[in-house]
């Protein structure tokens, strides 16, 4: 049985305003090339599906500067760079809006101390348009064990849950993904279903992003602070 998470009415939305990546020997299979895919992409170049963002993130728990100096594509895979010590980031957001669909993409995650990956669908308020949210987040925990946390917002308004990875995500690459229907979205990873959300849902369209970004108070733990978020490949599958 899926577990379902309380609502909070917490206004927690989350506005938005060189490494050389090491080889694994764990990679998942890069999706086909199908007709039906709304994306398909896997980022052998910079194909301009994407733009690079910048701009200050700066809230109770985050303050990070996302420069477009820490996104960048190699070995075909999009790379994007957080350090702690400078409070920097990097995101990406796709030029076009999804709506319900299958969502998923391949990633490896470095994990420092003090730092997220993410890969989620947003929309902030605009012309009549509510706050819209999907989060996939994943952070280190103090025993250096990872979690992912699985967020729905509308109108500011929260659903979420979070679950202890039972893997070491720096290792290999997995699968993470969301399918978004309009009385539900499931969050699955390497395809097992995790949590299914019912409450707080999305209404409209989206863009959809991958970034990394800084707490503003990470700590003392970590490191030289230079966090890399590997992304294979994504996908976006009509229902």
């Amino acid at each position: 049985m899926t577990p379902t998470a309380t609502p909070t009415a917490t206004p927690t939305a989350t506005p938005r305003p060189t490494v050389t990546p090491t080889p694994t020997p764990t990679i998942t299979p890069t999706p086909a090339p199908n007709p039906n895919y709304l994306l398909n992409d896997a980022f052998t170049s910079d194909n301009g599906y994407w733009e690079k963002r910048s701009g200050i993130w700066d809230s109770s728990y985050v303050y990070t500067k996302f420069i477009p100096e820490n996104v960048w594509y190699s070995d075909g895979k999009l790379v994007l760079r957080s350090n702690v010590v400078d409070k920097t980031g990097g995101e990406v957001r796709s030029k076009n809006l999804f709506f319900y669909g299958k969502y998923k993409a391949s990633m490896k995650l470095s994990q420092t101390t003090g730092t997220y990956e993410n890969f989620y669908s947003y929309l902030w308020p605009n012309n009549g348009k509510k706050h819209n949210e999907i989060d996939i987040e994943m952070f280190k925990n103090s025993d250096g064990s990872t979690s992912a946390m699985f967020s729905t917002y509308y109108d500011y308004v929260r659903t979420y849950y979070v679950y202890k990875l039972p893997f070491d995500p720096s290792t290999g690459y997995h699968t993470y993904g969301y399918n978004w229907y309009s009385d539900r979205i499931e969050f699955f990873i390497d395809d097992k279903l995790i949590w299914t959300s019912r409450s707080n849902l999305p209404k409209d369209p989206m863009y959809l992003y991958f970034n990394t970004w800084v707490m503003k108070n990470p700590g003392s733990s970590y490191g030289n602070g230079i966090n890399t978020q590997y992304v294979d490949w994504v996908t976006v599958q009509p229902l």
